[in-house]
């Protein structure tokens, strides 16, 4: 890893800043663009990562080059109380994977990291999202999308979940998604039609105990299957 900003610091020839780093331990090179500003992105704040990639490929002869803009929107706003579902314009995004350009802002990096250091997460299954391109989800390679929390029961201390992306075994894993960051559980049991089952198939909508519950639970959290 490269910081770009200390090298030219450095530099006895000085130089304009470009990117914030370059991560070079494999192909392809990630060149990366870290800004804060106080409103949400334009589309050349977006895209500067880009330009930054688009002058080191004639520089370094190569074409493997990805890039990555991480931006703090909205910086003097609460976190929470931030636009995080679309900082960036959808126009913007659909266009990103013309440039292998992800886009993130520093509050999805920081749900990210929180998510990693509470679920001891492997790094195998978090570096492949960074060369993404489009808007960059925090969820790691080895989860699959399952449905969304519909129903919540504080006795018997269950939920239910509508199957939509994947199955559930009674011995899988999830993981469930909150605006800051993501649980995991182990499942108890599965209750369907008021009868317990050991697997939940898509189209089912599925009551699910674990082991610890989830106290904080709400309608529409996300769940994930935790495949190993």
């Amino acid at each position: 890893m490269v910081d770009v900003d200390k090298e030219s610091r450095t530099s006895s020839s000085g130089g304009s800043l470009r990117e914030d780093i370059q991560i070079k331990d494999e192909s392809p090179i990630l060149i990366v663009d870290v800004k804060g500003i106080t409103g949400l992105p334009s589309d050349p704040e977006a895209t500067q990562a880009h330009r930054h990639a688009t002058m080191r490929m004639k520089e370094w002869e190569r074409t493997d080059i990805n890039c990555l803009t991480i931006i703090n929107h909205q910086r003097n706003i609460p976190p929470l109380d931030r636009e995080n579902n679309m900082p960036y314009r959808q126009e913007l995004i659909d266009g990103a994977s013309q440039m292998d350009l992800g886009l993130m802002t520093t509050w999805d990096l920081y749900r990210l990291l929180r998510s990693f250091l509470r679920n001891n997460w492997k790094p195998e299954n978090i570096k492949p999202l960074f060369y993404k391109s489009q808007r960059i989800s925090i969820i790691p390679t080895n989860y699959e999308y399952v449905g969304l929390v519909k129903q919540i029961w504080e006795q018997p201390k269950a939920f239910s979940v509508n199957v939509e992306g994947s199955t559930l075994g009674n011995n899988d894993k999830i993981g469930i998604e909150t605006p800051i960051e993501i649980f995991e559980y182990e499942i108890a049991s599965l209750m369907l039609n008021n009868q317990e089952v050991t697997k939940a198939e898509i189209g089912n909508e599925i009551g699910i105990k674990t082991k610890l519950f989830p106290s904080y639970i709400k309608k529409a959290f996300r769940v994930y299957k935790i495949k190993s």
